[in-house]
C-alpha cells in the first residue's frame, strides 16, 4: 500500500474515531479513493487491536513483518562444520580458500562454488568476531593462572598489565586487532607473547632470555623514538593536520600513517618525555613550517653518506651576543647552602662567537667579532679555505638567517669557485647546504656550544672580556687536540657535556634553553 502523507493518515483516523464524516466525504475532501481511506482505516484498528496502550496512535505505523527464509541445506552444512574447520586449522593465519578444500574434502557431495561458501564464512565470522588468528589462541588457563593474570591486571606494572590482558584476552576470543590498539604493541609482539605462554607456561611470559628478546625490543623502541623525533620536527600540516604545532593525539596518529607502526597516545607522550621535550610557552620552536623540510634534510643526508676523503662539511652558528659577568648555573654545594648571583653584575665587556664544527674530524674553526653579518661569514669561509687548502671541496651547512643567504654572500662563493680564481689560488670548492627554515635544533654545532657554555660559562665571573676568551680558546684547543689524538666522525658526548653526540642526524635536538 502506497503511504499517504502523514497529515492525510491522521485526518482519516481522527475522523474514524469522532465518526463526524462518511468515508466518501473523507475521500472526497483528500482528494484520494475509497478504497485508500478503508485501506488506512483497517491499518489503524489492526494498530488499536495489537497495540491499545501504544502513545500517539495517530502517528503511530504497524513494523513492517520480517521474512524468515528457510536455510538451506548446503548453508547449514557449512555453518555447521566452520568451527571445526577454524579449530583444526594449521598455518599463521586463516587462509578462506584452503578451509573451502578441506570442506569440499570431508563433504565430496558440496557442488557448490567457493565464491558461495567464502561469502557464508565471511558473514559467519564477523557476526560470531572471529579474527583472522583465532586458531592460535589460548585453549585454557589454569584457574592458578587465572588469578596471577587477575593480579597483574590490577597492578602498576605496565609490562605485566599488558601480558594479562593479552593472554586472557586471546582465551576470551578478542580479535588480536583490538587488542593491538588496547596494550599498543605490534601483531608480531601478541603473537610470541601467546606462542610464549602455550608452550612454556606463565613463569616464561615475563622471562625476555630467549631470542634476545630485551635486546630486539631496546632497538626497536630506539627506532621508534627516533623515527618519532623527526616526525616531531616537522611541521603538522605536511602530515594533514591544521594546527601550527603538534599534539599527542595528532602526533600518534601520524606516526601510525607514515610509519604503519601501531602507536597511542600514551606511548607517544612517554617517548617525547624521554627525549627531553615538555609542552611549554616558549619562542623556541620544536618544529619546521618549511614546505622542503624533507628535501633539504635528504639533501644534507646524501652529502654525508657521500662525503669523499678530500671534502669536509661544516656546521656553521654564532653564539651570543655573550655579556661577560658573573654567571648562575648547577654547581656542587651543601644542602641548606643558597646561591645567589646579583642580575645587575656589572658587565666588563661582551662577544660573538663564530664557529664551524667539521664533521668527520670533530675539530672546531673559531673567531670573535662584535656584529652577525655578511661580511663575518665571509671571513669565516676564507678562514677555512686557508685551514683546509689542501682539500677539493668544503660544505658549508647553517641556518636561514639573513645574513647566511644574502646576495653579497652569494656572490663571493661564485667568485671563490670560478676557474680562473680556483686555477689562480688553488682554493676548495664551496657548496652551501642550507638547513631548513627554522630547523636550529638541527644545527649539529649547538651541542658543542652547549657543552661549551657548561664548562666555561656557566658559574663563571671572570675579571675581564680576554680572561673570558683565553677560557674559551682552551676549552676549544683541548677538544680538537682530545679529538685528534682519538680520531671519530662522531664521537661520544665530549666530557659529558654536549646534549648529544656531535653527529648529524634528523632527530637532534641540539639546543636547550638553558645553555643559553
Amino acid at each position: 500500500m502506497r503511504r499517504l502523507p502523514p497529515l492525510k493518515v491522521r485526518l482519516i483516523r481522527e475522523n474514524h474515531l469522532k465518526g463526524v464524516l462518511t468515508q466518501a466525504h473523507v475521500a472526497e475532501l483528500l482528494e484520494i479513493s475509497v478504497d485508500t481511506v478503508k485501506k488506512h482505516v483497517r491499518e489503524f484498528k489492526e494498530i488499536l487491536k495489537r497495540y491499545p496502550n501504544v502513545k500517539n496512535s495517530l502517528e503511530f505505523v504497524l513494523p513492517k513483518p520480517q521474512q524468515s527464509r528457510p536455510l538451506s541445506e548446503r548453508y547449514q552444512r557449512v555453518i555447521e562444520n566452520l568451527p571445526k574447520l577454524v579449530d583444526q586449522y594449521e598455518g599463521p593465519r586463516i587462509n578462506s580458500r584452503k578451509l573451502f578444500q578441506r570442506h569440499c574434502t570431508e563433504y565430496p557431495d558440496y557442488r557448490y562454488n567457493e565464491h558461495y561458501f567464502k561469502k557464508v564464512f565471511n558473514s559467519w565470522r564477523k557476526q560470531n568476531k572471529i579474527c583472522w588468528y583465532y586458531h592460535r589462541r589460548v585453549r585454557y588457563i589454569s584457574p592458578e593462572d587465572q588469578e596471577t593474570f587477575r593480579q597483574w591486571r590490577q597492578s602498576q606494572n605496565l609490562s605485566k598489565w599488558k601480558r594479562a590482558v593479552v593472554i586472557t584476552g586471546s582465551y576470551e576470543g578478542v580479535p588480536l586487532n583490538d587488542q593491538v590498539k588496547q596494550v599498543e604493541v605490534t601483531l608480531q609482539t601478541l603473537h610470541e607473547w601467546i606462542d610464549r605462554y602455550k608452550t612454556k607456561g606463565i613463569r616464561k611470559l615475563l622471562v625476555d632470555s630467549d631470542d634476545n628478546y630485551v635486546a630486539k625490543s631496546s632497538i626497536l623502541k630506539k627506532e621508534k623514538k627516533e623515527k618519532l623525533m623527526r616526525l616531531l620536527h616537522e611541521s603538522p600540516q605536511l602530515h594533514g593536520f591544521n594546527r601550527p604545532t603538534w599534539q599527542l593525539v595528532d602526533l600518534a596518529k601520524a606516526f601510525t600513517q607514515l610509519y604503519g607502526i601501531p602507536m597511542g597516545e600514551s606511548t607517544a607522550q612517554a617517548y617525547v618525555k624521554e627525549s627531553g621535550f615538555v609542552f611549554k610557552r616558549a619562542k623556541e620552536v620544536l618544529t619546521s613550517p618549511d614546505p622542503k623540510f624533507r628535501e633539504k634534510l635528504n639533501h644534507i643526508r646524501g652529502i654525508l653518506q657521500q662525503l669523499g676523503p678530500r671534502e669536509k662539511f661544516f656546521s656553521v652558528d654564532e653564539y651570543g651576543p655573550k655579556s661577560v659577568k658573573k654567571n648562575n648555573g648547577m654547581a656542587l654545594a651543601q644542602k641548606d647552602t643558597i646561591r645567589l648571583v646579583e642580575k645587575n653584575d656589572k658587565s666588563k665587556g661582551w662577544f660573538i662567537l663564530t664557529a664551524a664544527l667539521e664533521l668527520s674530524t670533530n675539530q672546531v674553526t673559531h673567531f670573535y667579532s662584535l656584529k652577525k653579518d655578511t661580511e663575518e661569514m665571509i671571513r669565516l669561509i676564507h678562514k677555512l679555505i686557508k685551514q683546509y687548502h689542501d682539500q677539493d671541496k668544503l660544505y658549508i651547512c647553517w641556518d636561514s638567517a639573513g645574513w647566511h643567504v644574502s646576495k653579497k654572500l652569494m656572490a663571493e662563493v661564485v667568485v671563490l669557485n670560478s676557474k680562473g680564481y680556483r686555477q689562480k689560488y688553488g682554493n676548495p670548492e664551496i657548496e652551501l647546504a642550507p638547513l631548513p627554515t627554522s630547523a636550529q635544533f638541527l644545527n649539529v654545532i649547538e651541542s658543542v656550544f652547549s657543552g661549551m657554555a657548561r664548562s666555561v660559562i656557566h658559574n663563571s665571573n671572570y675579571p675581564t672580556l680576554e680572561a673570558c676568551k683565553l677560557a674559551i680558546d682552551e676549552y676549544f684547543h683541548t677538544r680538537n687536540r682530545h679529538y685528534h689524538e682519538n680520531p671519530k666522525r662522531a664521537g661520544n658526548r665530549i666530557w659529558g657535556k654536549e646534549v648529544v653526540p656531535s653527529v648529524f642526524s634528523d632527530s637532534n635536538n641540539c639546543k636547550r634553553s638553558s645553555d643559553k
